[in-house]
């Protein structure tokens, strides 16, 4: 990141001037940086108002000066001289223990003390590179020799010692390791060629050649030098900092006489030079012409060439041995719930890059398309429930190598540093989360963030991807879908969606696909666990796996050797076996302590995340051996996925022309599968998709659903729901084909696709006589009348955050549409022959029309703004404005029995009991009466079906309008309503809390809760059960006990009807 701190900065050009000394001394003083005329004994502050300055070092010949802050965990840079501008950049974000500027190949070199690494970057903080990462412990001081290209540095860990390398981090050697043990000031004498160090636990000063040996001793003993910190050398005298004796000290660089108290009283000294153009003897810079060759870093070096050219972290040098890759050529993508973690593999540092995007929220799996260098990944959250991408293209990188900020395409890359000290939860995204709440923990210390975002290209609500596969071939995207218990495809970019699998699917979780030989695997974690394959257009269903197996998580395929591998989370094992299922075998057994999640496979290892161990970890593939921890101390690990950008493995016949698809190009063992997005269906050519002719669903009394043409005579096809035999009223969400209906004989509501997949019971229970049902295609919501307790009752499509709408001075209601548009609800009361209107979310009630007898077959013209309905008493058809304006009679001869009424463009539709017909006639004046279908017995319903039926918006579609569980249109807005019986917050609106105080009750079938103050009417929790007697409640669990009389067994469940369960498991 990129600061600008104004600071008191002094010409030190113009002090100096004045000053006749020939010695000037440097140092930090946390507070401020000061520089002291030796032979004056004068000092004065260089810069002022710091924070906790630690270590500093000087460009004499630019006037640079350059410190670290040890609180804010950065390098600043600054020019002395007044005229070129007096503001502190910082340059870099990290802890520093110690730090030294290459006043030849312009280069800033560091120790950090938390990541207990060496590190370089440019001047301007740019191309920071790790040097030094293993066998090191407590690094401390550093210096630098780039005339002869070594680099020198303290560590005072475990093991002490003094090391060396070459400044680009080669011939590394120990040069001192015995008679130290906190060894901490280092310097460098340039002219005679020594090393001085001071060691403050066994307080003395001793001097050696630059390869450790001919060590001498300068001075000794607690008395001369209690607590030494750093130290210097100019000419015959060495200077260093105590921290006992507050102050600088000075003696004789040989024998440690004329020991002399230099400047005392100082607080809180720390780093100390000699600021002298002798102490930056002048030298050739192989690194002047062309940067070295270098596309990069160019280090100085002790070799021939005096110089060696460096990439940034985690960026691979080539062959050439000048030029740097284009970014990470070997990478892992790692999802982490509140962020992803790109994490190279071409170096051997595994430093992770952070990739934030704004509504990273609950990340659960990730994939990556090496075609086009996009990411893809999955957020679990309730309100960013969807599958997002992003780019990830190698500018980039380079971007970073060369700017502070940096826009690229859709990316901003940016660097921060560590976080060492207690994160401030409330702010910022997800900081609590990334770090680990309430810790105080020094975490990524090198951080780079690249800030992403993300494009939503498939999302719904309720919709919960757990695994993510993409077919980098045929451009499509695959997904295992939690909510609904589906595996569903796409193209890349969101569209063609359709459903492949949702039949005996239980917990279906990690997904990986073969496009070559046509396949995906997916793991099944469900109560029967197992591994399972298709065809990917999901033919050929096999269980591979279903013994002896868990928690099966991740999957991934290893394509050369034609293996699956995959990650148990209750076995804790990691197992591998060819892709029809044999040979079978244990690859690691990791023991107890773990919690496999994701795995993906590269090269020769199997890589995974452990949400126990906080850790990404690999282990060869081929024998279990090699075990190696990437990354540890990583909170909220989830999916991830190894990529080798420069491999493209197989093709097939989509690949060219889509394989001749016009949509979905689904590849199998067989050969090209073309496939239709829901809502559209496959010609006679079976390639193309074509969007099919709007139908009429007809509801047969215990004989389920019809499809009817709209024309005389046409088709009637039956539709294969066999749950839906019962089905008294349906709706429909068009967009996706899926239909609602209720069921007076089970008295509940349930759902599922057009051809019959997907079914699920949405209300079970709670319910006494369903008449109508209304889709809100908008929103997401289902309205229903209840005739049996006189309400009007709204929830989710999966059946969550139900509650009474309206239920005060309610008399039978029956027939029910809605208007999501314009916010508004209409219905009809069987025993009052009254039509009323309200805003959706129940507010402001009015009666809009009004018959003779009773009334039923509300259906809205969207089109031209009306409402229609059936008198069956009067056998009348009548018309009227949506606010009951203009009514008017359209048909009354030739109907005898009429029920079921439907509109679609210039006609409206009824079945007549009596004639056992379906008829038509003109919206606007009736005529053009006809009767186009025959031998309709028990028709108890009809609606049109057609895409062009449900169209606009309103304030609810984008993110639930921002509610936490219902957002219900009204005019001009939306309202945000809870679940019943809770209350939305005071403070957000759009957040609803438990009630605090309530009354449960048990019935013989249902288990209620009834509020104190009865504003509202009991609530029926979605809790299956029979014979129940006494009943027990754990508030803080949110879990209801209960005795099962009939089964004479304890039962238990969460008051949302999810895990029911025996808490004891024998019979009462």
């Amino acid at each position: 990141m990129y600061f600008l701190t104004i600071l008191n900065v002094v010409n030190l050009s113009v002090f100096l001037s004045f000053a006749t000394a020939e010695t000037y001394l440097l140092y930090a003083n946390r507070i401020d940086i000061r520089l002291l005329d030796v032979e004056s004994d004068n000092s004065r502050s260089v810069i002022s108002n710091l924070e906790d300055a630690t270590a500093v070092d000087f460009i004499y010949d630019e006037q640079y000066l350059f410190w670290a802050d040890y609180s804010r965990n950065t390098i600043t840079r600054t020019s002395l001289n007044v005229s070129q501008g007096n503001s502190g950049e910082d340059i870099i974000s990290s802890t520093v223990e110690g730090l030294a500027a290459d006043w030849i190949g312009r280069n800033i070199y560091w120790t950090d003390g938390e990541s207990r690494q060496i590190k370089v970057a440019n001047f301007d903080g740019s191309l920071k590179k790790v040097l030094i990462l293993d066998d090191i412990d407590k690094p401390r001081a550093i210096v630098l020799d780039p005339v002869n290209g070594y680099m020198y540095w303290t560590d005072w860990g475990e093991v002490p010692k003094i090391e060396r390398a070459g400044m680009d981090g080669t011939r590394r050697s120990v040069i001192i390791d015995d008679n130290v043990e906190w060894p901490n000031g280092l310097t460098i004498d340039y002219e005679e060629s020594r090393l001085f160090f001071a060691d403050a636990k066994r307080a003395f000063i001793h001097s050696c050649d630059f390869d450790g040996s001919n060590r001498l001793s300068v001075i000794e003993g607690a008395d001369s030098i209690p607590h030494s910190y750093a130290l210097t050398v100019f000419a015959d005298t060495v200077y260093w900092t105590d921290w006992k004796e507050s102050g600088i000290i000075s003696c004789n660089k040989y024998d440690g006489s004329r020991r002399t108290v230099v400047e005392d009283n100082i607080s809180s000294v720390m780093d100390i030079r000699v600021y002298s153009a002798e102490r930056q003897p002048s030298s050739f810079n192989p690194c002047t012409v062309n940067n070295g060759g270098c596309s990069h870093l160019c280090l100085m070096a002790p070799n021939e060439f005096h110089h060696s050219c460096a990439c940034p972290t985690g960026v691979l040098l080539l062959e050439d041995q000048l030029t740097c890759a284009d970014g990470p050529q070997e990478f892992l993508l790692v999802a982490r719930r509140v962020d992803i973690r790109q994490i190279s593999l071409d170096t051997p540092e595994f430093i992770d890059v952070v990739i934030e995007d704004k509504e990273l929220v609950n990340v659960i799996a990730v994939d990556y398309d090496p075609v086009d260098g996009v990411m893809y990944w999955t957020d679990d959250e309730y309100k960013y429930k969807s599958i997002r991408r992003a780019k990830l293209d190698d500018s980039g990188w380079s971007c970073v190598q060369t700017l502070h900020i940096c826009m690229v395409r859709d990316l901003v890359h940016y660097l921060i540093g560590v976080w060492d000290r207690p994160v401030d939860t409330d702010h910022g995204p997800g900081l609590g989360a990334l770090f680990g709440e309430g810790r105080n923990q020094s975490y990524a210390l090198l951080r780079l963030y690249i800030f992403i975002d993300g494009e939503v290209i498939v999302q719904d609500d309720p919709f919960n991807a757990d695994g993510i596969a993409v077919d980098w071939v045929a451009r499509n995207l695959y997904w295992t879908e939690a909510g609904s218990d589906t595996i569903g495809v796409s193209r890349l970019n969101g569209s063609s969606r359709c459903v492949l699998i949702d039949e005996n699917l239980n917990e279906p979780r990690g997904i990986a696909i073969d496009p070559k030989n046509g396949y995906m695997y997916w793991t099944d974690w469900g109560e029967n666990a197992r591994i399972e394959r298709a065809a990917l257009d999901g033919s050929d269903r096999e269980v591979l796996i279903d013994t002896s197996i868990g928690w099966p998580n991740g999957i991934a395929i290893d394509y050369e050797q034609q293996r699956i591998c995959w990650g148990d989370a209750k076995t804790d094992m990691i197992e591998c076996a060819d892709v029809d299922g044999r040979n079978r075998e244990v690859l690691l057994d990791l023991g107890g302590g773990t919690h496999i999640f994701g795995i993906t496979l590269l090269g020769d290892y199997v890589y995974w995340t452990d949400w126990q161990r906080r850790s990404i970890e690999r282990v060869n593939k081929n024998n279990g051996a090699d075990r190696e921890i990437v990354i540890d101390s990583l909170p909220l690990l989830m999916g991830l996925k190894a990529i080798d950008v420069n491999q493209k493995l197989g093709t097939n016949a989509c690949s060219e022309n889509n394989g001749g698809c016009g949509n979905l190009c689904l590849y199998t063992p067989s050969g090209v599968v073309c496939k239709c997005p829901t809502g559209l269906e496959l010609h006679a050519d079976k390639k193309t998709c074509i969007e099919p002719l709007p139908m009429l669903v007809v509801v047969h009394q215990n004989s389920g659903l019809h499809l009817l043409g709209l024309e005389t005579n046409s088709s009637n096809v039956p539709i294969n729901i066999p749950e839906a035999d019962h089905a008294s009223a349906i709706d429909f969400e068009l967009e996706n084909d899926r239909i609602f209906w209720t069921s007076k004989k089970t008295k509940q509501i349930m759902t599922a696709f057009m051809d019959g997949s997907g079914y699920d019971v949405i209300i079970k229970n709670g319910i006494g006589f369903p008449e109508d049902i209304a889709v809100d295609w908008i929103a997401k919501n289902i309205y229903w009348t209840d005739s049996d307790k006189n309400c009007i009752e709204v929830a989710r499509f999966d059946g969550s955050s139900r509650r009474l709408l309206i239920w005060e001075y309610v008399e039978g209601p029956t027939s029910l549409t809605i208007d999501p548009v314009n916010g508004y609800i209409y219905w009809s009361e069987w025993s009052r022959s009254l039509i009323f209107r309200a805003h959706m979310d129940g507010a402001i009630r009015t009666i809009i029309a009004d018959s003779e007898g009773r009334i039923t077959g509300l259906t809205i013209d969207y089109q031209d703004g009306k409402l229609f309905w059936i008198d069956v008493d009067q056998r009348e058809i009548y018309s009227a404005y949506l606010d009951g304006s203009k009514k008017r009679i359209l048909a009354q001869s030739d109907i005898s029995s009429p029920f079921g009424l439907a509109q679609y463009n210039d006609f409206i539709y009824w079945d007549d009991a009596s004639s056992m017909t379906i008829k038509r006639a003109n919206k606007r004046d009736g005529a053009e009466h006809e009767t186009i279908h025959q031998n309709q017995d028990d028709v108890i319903d009809i609606k049109v079906f057609h895409k062009s039926l449900q169209t606009g918006t309103n304030m609810c579609s984008f993110d639930n309008g921002g509610c936490s569980d219902l957002c219900l249109a009204i005019p001009d807005g939306f309202r945000c309503q809870c679940e019943a019986h809770n209350t939305l917050d005071a403070d957000s609106r759009t957040s609803c809390s438990p009630p605090e105080e309530f009354i449960l009750f048990s019935q013989r079938e249902s288990l209620n809760r009834v509020l104190f103050d009865f504003e509202e009417p009991a609530y029926t929790f979605p809790i299956n059960t029979i014979g129940i007697s006494d009943i027990g409640y754990d508030y803080n669990a949110g879990i209801i006990f209960w005795i099962n009389r009939k089964k004479k067994i304890i039962q238990q469940s969460r008051i949302n009807g999810s895990e029911l369960s025996l808490p004891f498991q024998h019979a009462l």
